[in-house]
């Protein structure tokens, strides 16, 4: 059964039922609309915090990105102010040949050192090459070593082992850094002139230097270059004093 407003005019009031508390003057129930309100606003709240769910989600993939591309784009600003910087233009051709020749090695030798190293410059930039400590050229067939080795001025490690070299680009004078050059089981016959200049010049700064020589047909070393070889090219060498 309905029941209008006017069924309950001769009635007493209950407390519960006081005039102008529960109803409109349209005969709707306050109550009703105060819950269908609630409702609405409940509604547009979890519209309003799905919104904001949705908004913190994204800033957050935003800043993860940002993040994860930090070295990149400091990559990419190092790069340009070099391209800005005309005197600075040859050091950027120089790591673009470098960066190329390790590439193109990569594609034919399965090595996980240089094939990291390349993917590291191509996630990172060009720039990632010259804040490396150790690079590691090992067992991937070189014959010589690309002069632009010397644009690399943080090196610390070079390993150059298993290879098939004879001689060593002059340019590794400018790594300061260097303190390590693995270089065995190579086609060695004598030590390189670079090698020697580098190794004489932190003995008499008495900066740590070291060689590996293993497996190299060297017959002669000058004997003052001895402290500085952790191990000899063969058991026949020879220190020549003077040499």
């Amino acid at each position: 059964m309905t029941f209008s407003p006017n069924s309950f005019s001769g009635s007493p009031i209950k407390p519960s039922q006081e005039s102008g508390s529960n109803k409109s003057p349209n005969g709707v129930s306050k109550r009703g609309n105060h819950d269908q309100l609630t409702g609405k606003l409940g509604f547009k709240k979890v519209r309003h915090d799905a919104s904001e769910s949705l908004s913190s989600k994204v800033e957050s993939a935003k800043s993860a990105q940002q993040n994860g591309g930090e070295s990149l784009v400091t990559a990419d600003s190092s790069l340009k102010k070099i391209k800005q910087n005309p005197k600075s233009k040859f050091k950027l051709e120089g790591i673009e040949r470098f960066f190329a020749s390790l590439k193109g090695i990569s594609e034919k030798i399965n090595r996980r050192p240089l094939k990291e190293l390349v993917r590291a410059c191509e996630e990172k930039g060009l720039e990632y090459l010259l804040q490396i400590k150790v690079l590691d050229l090992s067992g991937i067939s070189l014959k010589e070593l690309p002069e632009e080795i010397g644009l690399l001025t943080n090196l610390e490690t070079l390993q150059i082992s298993v290879n098939e070299l004879t001689s060593l680009p002059d340019s590794l004078r400018s790594l300061s850094k260097l303190r390590c050059v693995k270089m065995a089981y190579n086609q060695f016959t004598k030590l390189p002139p670079v090698i020697c200049q580098i190794a004489r010049e932190k003995m008499a700064n008495k900066k740590y230097f070291e060689l590996y020589l293993a497996e190299n047909p060297i017959s002669e070393i000058a004997a003052d270059l001895k402290p500085v070889i952790m191990v000899n090219p063969n058991y026949t060498v020879h220190f020549i004093k003077g040499l």
